[in-house]
């Protein structure tokens, strides 16, 4: 008996029932067993040999480690020791990238900085605190000041030695650690219990104490991607991905012990008891935690992977993503649209909706954004924001781990998996992408008609809507029939075109944007451009106050106003010679030149008008340019979706 929507069968259920929780739970312990696995270390190499022989035991083919270059570290040891007014050892971890300091370590005073703003560092230096030659205590807050590399910079340029971050946002006692990229100073992490202990020995007086970082750095280090698969046996060109990553911070049963479990009890299924039809290739990465020098440091692996395997991307049918899914009540599912309302479907009928939320964006910060940025359909089984209390920490254990989610998630990923596979036609559904930038345009359409012409974007994602529902029907229709070969390739290339057409003009997967948090690109970009324009007219209009607040508000500058001009500027800089292209609107100049007029009583604002105006012109430009490029896509994916439709009608009149 098979689902009409989903498709799903007996034979997938059975498949279902065969999953192990108690293996699942066996494999988490041993890979968090092995300890931290910082890219090339040891204990990361363990854990890329440990899992390819699991690969085997479980019965798939063609396993194999694949190298890639990294740069590797192994953080030896950390130290914080308080040496007045009291002597005692402060428990620490190393900021992942941090510099070494002298065997010896940096003796020092230590300063409470806030958040390391240069309001922070100002206000000390007006009561006769300065932050040269001493040691910062920073609580960490990325709502303020971004990553924490950028108060670390705001550190250095305020001559500070070395920098403490603590947060209050984590578990108050949990050890963390986070990448710091292209630091400049040594940082260490405290449990935000061990800050309070601290602050309250400020507050009697000066405390001296010493910092030790010892780190390893090879720069010419390798670390290994392990894949195994089930060669298909009626598309065996096709892929279905199934990936996660194997090095962590800290032992880390969440993030990411429970992936490789995942592909691990899945593998073992389906190996032994599934013929697939299309190759399904299970993958496990390393380097996602960091690997580079780049200030975009994470995802090295499967960049790697992406890299190396270049000519056949166009035949990946899906990557189906697992990384920190099994922590706290509920696991997001991040999306290319065109995955979601298969996902819904399955969940739906398993009835487990409680536990998850299904985002039809995929996100940035999992290993799926490579095959993402590829065009290709993918999604992530991920955290909710409950598990950012103990990310990166030791509180990441398996006795943490929520086995309902456990259970669960490899439950809907087989079945997703089975789906995939054993569909002819491919189950994208497209009403989802063009039904979001419809609303999401139309919500913007008054504010923006005397800035940029969005009907001809409306007009062709409307046209999408109506076929992306009149091709849905027709797959669905023809499920009973017998269709040729040459007409399932024909229509799921035309699947796979499209995919790659929209994902790749619709979700900024350049992450073009100082905002690279923002996959959704459309409503992003018109924002800037209202807001950028209202910032005019303020500024016309001798409304200074308001222009000033309206700067502020945008993405690039939110964080930019709480650091100087000299450390913003090195961070765009970073930014823009990194491995991800970066569009910014960098007002930052004209925002400090009309703060410091507005404070000194200066009216003469017409040069800043002009130079403001003139970055929008360029601005509008790029946007107009990027809008011909959406405008083709859409229209381009019409005609394939039309002429999909085309076939199926014809093969059932026959």
């Amino acid at each position: 008996m098979m689902n009409a929507k989903t498709g799903l069968d007996e034979k997938h259920r059975k498949l279902v029932d065969l999953l192990s929780l108690e293996g699942a739970l066996d494999d988490i312990q041993m890979i968090y067993d092995i300890g931290e696995k910082a890219v090339g270390t040891p204990e990361e190499t363990e854990a890329a040999h440990l899992t390819k022989r699991k690969f085997e035991e479980a019965g798939l083919k063609n396993t194999r480690l694949e190298p890639y270059p990294a740069i590797c570290r192994t953080y030896k040891s950390s130290e914080l020791e308080i040496l007045s007014p009291v002597r005692k050892k402060v428990p620490c971890k190393c900021g992942a990238c941090s510099p070494r300091t002298p065997e010896d370590g940096i003796t020092a005073h230590i300063i409470d900085a806030g958040f390391g703003t240069i309001d922070d560092l100002e206000r000390l230096k007006s009561r006769g605190i300065n932050a040269k030659d001493n040691i910062l205590l920073i609580e960490r807050n990325d709502r303020i000041t971004l990553w924490p590399n950028v108060p670390v910079h705001q550190a250095n340029e305020y001559g500070a030695t070395a920098v403490v971050f603590t947060s209050v946002v984590e578990e108050h006692t949990a050890l963390k650690t986070d990448v710091i990229p292209n630091a400049s100073i040594p940082v260490l992490f405290i449990p935000y219990i061990e800050a309070q202990k601290i602050r309250d020995l400020l507050r009697k007086g000066k405390v001296k104490a010493t910092l030790k970082n010892i780190v390893e750095v090879n720069e010419r280090g390798v670390s290994y991607n392990v894949i195994g698969e089930l060669p298909g046996s009626k598309f065996p060109d096709q892929i279905v991905a199934l990936t996660a990553h194997h090095d962590s911070w800290f032992g880390a049963a969440n993030d990411n012990a429970s992936g490789i479990a995942a592909l691990i009890d899945i593998a073992k299924v389906l190996a032994k008891n599934y013929k697939p039809a299309r190759t399904i290739r299970f993958i496990s990465f390393g380097g996602e935690e960091s690997g580079t020098n780049d200030f975009f440091y994470w995802l090295v692996g499967s960049n790697a992977y992406v890299k190396q395997h270049a000519e056949e991307l166009k035949r990946i049918v899906a990557d189906i993503n697992f990384d920190c899914f099994a922590y706290g009540s509920k696991c997001t599912i991040s999306a290319t649209p065109e995955m979601t309302s298969l996902l819904k479907e399955l969940i739906d009928e398993v009835g487990v909706g409680v536990f998850y939320d299904v985002i039809s964006l995929p996100s940035t910060a999992v290993d799926s954004w490579s095959f993402v940025r590829a065009g290709i359909p993918a999604l992530n089984f991920g955290d909710a924001e409950e598990y950012s209390k103990i990310y990166h920490t030791d509180y990441d254990i398996p006795a943490l781990i929520n086995r309902d989610l456990v259970k669960h998630t490899m439950h809907i990923a087989l079945l997703l998996t089975l789906k995939l596979d054993s569909s002819e036609l491919l189950p994208y559904d497209f009403s989802p992408i063009s039904e979001k930038l419809l609303n999401d345009i139309t919500a913007r359409r008054k504010s923006v008609e005397n800035i940029i012409d969005v009907r001809k974007t409306l007009n062709q994602a409307a046209t999408l809507r109506t076929l992306a529902e009149e091709f849905t029907q027709q797959k669905i229709s023809t499920l009973a029939q017998k269709l040729s070969e040459s007409v399932i390739s024909s229509i799921n290339a035309s699947q796979q075109d499209t995919c790659y057409m929209l994902n790749r003009n619709l979700i900024n997967t350049t992450m073009d944007t100082w905002a690279f948090h923002e996959t959704w690109m459309v409503p992003y970009y018109l924002d800037m451009l209202i807001t950028v324009k209202r910032t005019v007219a303020a500024l016309k209009g001798d409304n200074i106050d308001l222009a000033l607040s309206t700067l502020k508000g945008l993405t690039t500058m939110s964080w930019g106003v709480n650091v100087s001009l000299n450390v913003y500027e090195k961070i765009l800089a970073m930014t823009k010679s990194s491995r991800h292209s970066v569009l910014v609107i960098d007002l930052m100049p004209e925002l400090n030149s009309l703060q410091e007029k507005l404070r000194m009583g200066n009216r003469k604002i017409d040069g800043d008008i002009s130079s403001i105006e003139k970055k929008y012109a360029t601005l509008k430009s790029q946007i107009e340019e990027k809008f011909k490029d959406i405008n083709d896509s859409l229209s381009n994916s019409a005609s394939e979706l039309l002429k999909s439709i085309c076939k199926l009608l014809r093969a059932s009149e026959t």
